[in-house]
């Protein structure tokens, strides 16, 4: 039977870690969150990272505009948020709604790099807070399972743009990373960020290997891989909890700076 993970233990935990370093910092550190359209999922996530920060000591001033904002009033509205200095840190909520879905590219380029906390532009120096959270349970983990770089890890939808950003810095840690479901028996660690629930079965599990679900809202893992692996996060309360704090990380780097 697999450890399954308490994302939100774990998250109470960096939390207070983020408290106390914040306490030295001197500085709040600011957030700006751009919310458009009233979608109940992003309105719920946002109340949840504000909550979080101002747990920590942070500040999250969310800015909300309308499904029927354009593009280029949207990007009017950022390009003004980028002169206030008192910001450290700017984010999207996405998905972004139907009209301005395919300018989020665009969209989250008009955030500064040195403000991008949720690591989504190209040259951002942060790292995406979801891959940031899976890394940091991929740590934890390792008090549990036996993980070395040299296990095979394998990443079920790596064209995504989490499992993307998963690849990439697996691959920078040294790891040799498959993205095939076909492949996912034979790795040691599987991470699965498709969103498609039930994705991840017993048959695809190595016994005792580490499961990183990804998935929402809907987990992509079925229950009868608890039964095989080694150490299993659950949905909700695995991957979620902790990808607020690791937001809140890159802020405070952000301030840091």
């Amino acid at each position: 039977m697999a450890i399954i993970f308490d994302g939100r233990a774990f998250a109470r935990k960096l939390e207070d870690e983020l408290y106390h370093k914040i306490e030295k910092l001197g500085v709040t550190p600011v957030m700006a969150t751009i919310l458009v359209g009233d979608d109940p999922a992003s309105k719920l996530y946002v109340n949840l990272k504000q909550k979080a920060a101002e747990r920590v000591g942070a500040e999250m001033d969310v800015y909300e505009f309308p499904a029927t904002i354009t593009h280029a009033e949207l990007v009017s509205r950022i390009n003004h948020l980028n002169l206030d200095k008192n910001i450290h840190g700017m984010m999207i909520q996405l998905p972004l709604p139907e009209g301005l879905k395919n300018k989020t590219h665009d969209i989250i380029h008009h955030i500064p790099a040195g403000r991008d906390i949720d690591g989504l532009r190209d040259n951002s120096p942060f790292v995406p807070a979801t891959t940031r959270a899976v890394l940091s349970i991929l740590g934890e983990s390792k008090k549990h399972v036996a993980i070395s770089p040299d296990d095979y890890v394998v990443v079920i939808g790596a064209k995504g743009m989490v499992g993307g950003s998963l690849v990439s810095e697996l691959t920078k840690f040294g790891y040799e990373v498959g993205t095939e479901l076909s492949e996912a028996k034979n790795a040691k660690i599987i991470i699965s960020a498709t969103g498609s629930p039930g994705i991840i079965k017993a048959e695809h599990v190595k016994k005792g290997a580490v499961v990183i679900d990804v998935g929402s809202p809907h987990g992509d893992v079925v229950h009868d891989v608890h039964e095989k692996a080694g150490f299993v996060t659950p949905v909700p309360g695995g991957v979620g909890p902790v990808t607020v704090v690791s937001l809140l990380e890159n802020l405070v780097e952000a301030a840091e700076k």
